[in-house]
C-alpha cells in the first residue's frame, strides 16, 4: 500500500504503467466481489429480443430478484413469469 500511495520506504517508486495496472486489477477485483456478494445494481441488455422486436433489459442486484423489461412494448418478466404485457 505504501508503494501505491508513494510513501517513503525501502523500495523503488512504481512506474506509471505499474500504477495503472494495479488500478485495473483492483477495479476488476472490486467488480467481481460486488457481483458475488450481490451488493451492486446491475443492468444488461439481452441478445434475445421480445416477440414485439424490442430490446430486453435485465435489472437486478442489491439483493433484489431479477426483472426483465422490454424497451419496445413494456412487457415485464420476473422469475415467476410474465407480470405485465
Amino acid at each position: 500500500m505504501a508503494r501505491v500511495e508513494n510513501q517513503p520506504g525501502p523500495f523503488r517508486r512504481l512506474t506509471v504503467p505499474e500504477a495503472e495496472q494495479i488500478g485495473v486489477v483492483a477495479a476488476g477485483a472490486a467488480e467481481r466481489v460486488e457481483r458475488a456478494l450481490d451488493i451492486t445494481a446491475q443492468k444488461r441488455t439481452l441478445g434475445q429480443r421480445c416477440p414485439c422486436g424490442g430490446e430486453i433489459d435485465m435489472h437486478g442486484g442489491e439483493g433484489r430478484p431479477p426483472v426483465a423489461h422490454c424497451a419496445g412494448c413494456g412487457r415485464i418478466w420476473t422469475e415467476a413469469g410474465v407480470v405485465a404485457a
